[in-house]
């Protein structure tokens, strides 16, 4: 959370078989996460076989200083790349009202106003208001349709009902698709996919993502299943549905002993740091003496949108 009018974070570590916190301080730029691993100490910070994270330099910067964690394999959480990509469709949504703001007739302009939340929210809550103006937004076509169909064909890559292979083919074929769709919003992001791929396919791989971390600041749904993300509800009709294969049970995701996580969230003004940290005798969560992490993921929360 963020006080007044300035946003005060905090960087947690958590286990991430337990789901608990384990350390926190205040701050999330490099010199934080710097702090855990000097508490860690190099020996134990050489176990760590994993870091999921966003894609911030910050905290990558830390995993891999030496003495840190440079062998880790880095997972970037794919909740991160979909909002990446829905803030392009935003963009392109905020383009296309200033056109219309910009005519002589502006009852364009004031019914356009209205379609934001029809556009970034999912299909399936959508009020019947908002699709009708979605509705509305599909048999107008232009940018802002293929924007809209571009956002919501990756984010159904991510599901959940695909396997490594499948996403890997998918994910390859939408950033070809949005680097030719002459949206320079979506240029800009399928670059930015690119260039991260290795780290979000890392995290569909190894079922590692930042899922327990934000079940702390919001409400579980309760058909969420730990690590994915909801599936789209069957029987609606998706736009670049071309793009996918046919729903499967979703995967269960791996399992991996030991592993601790890293997060930033925003902090509580009454937040106060927890008793325990990697360098006490034992971990207050699991009673382990020693505790030596296998694991460990990092993020960061985007100023109220995370």
């Amino acid at each position: 959370m963020s006080w007044k009018r300035h946003h005060h974070y905090l960087t947690l570590v958590a286990d991430h078989t337990t789901k608990k916190i384990v350390w926190g301080a205040e701050g999330k730029d490099t010199a934080t996460l710097d702090a855990f691993f000097d508490q860690l100490g190099s020996d134990r910070a050489a176990g760590i076989e994993t870091v999921s994270m966003d894609m911030g330099a910050s905290f990558n910067k830390s995993v891999r200083a030496e003495g840190h964690a440079p062998q880790a394999v880095i997972c970037i959480d794919p909740f991160h790349a979909v909002k990446l990509v829905t803030d392009a469709l935003d963009t392109v949504r905020r383009v296309t009202w200033n056109e219309l703001r910009a005519l002589p007739d502006q009852a364009a302009a004031k019914k356009f106003k209205g379609a934001r939340w029809a556009l970034l929210k999912r299909p399936e809550n959508l009020t019947d208001d908002q699709s009708t103006t979605l509705r509305k937004l599909r048999r107008r076509g232009g940018d802002l349709w293929r924007a809209y169909s571009l956002k919501e064909a990756f984010r159904a890559i991510f599901a959940g009902d695909l396997d490594a292979e499948e996403t890997t083919e998918l994910l390859d074929r939408w950033c070809s698709k949005a680097s030719r769709s002459r949206l320079p919003a979506f240029v800009k992001v399928a670059k930015t996919i690119r260039k991260f791929r290795d780290g979000i396919l890392a995290a569909i791989r190894l079922g590692v993502n930042n899922a327990p971390r934000r079940r702390t600041q919001q409400p579980r749904p309760p058909d969420h299943r730990t690590g994915l993300r909801l599936p789209l509800r069957q029987g609606r009709t998706r736009p670049g549905h071309a793009l996918l294969r046919a729903h499967r049970a979703a995967p269960t995701p791996r399992e991996i002993p030991g592993m601790i996580h890293i997060g930033a969230g925003r902090a509580t003004k009454t937040w106060s740091p927890p008793p325990w940290s990697p360098g006490a005798p034992g971990c207050a969560s699991t009673g382990r003496p020693g505790w030596p992490p296998t694991t460990c993921c990092a993020s960061r929360s985007a100023p109220g949108r995370d």
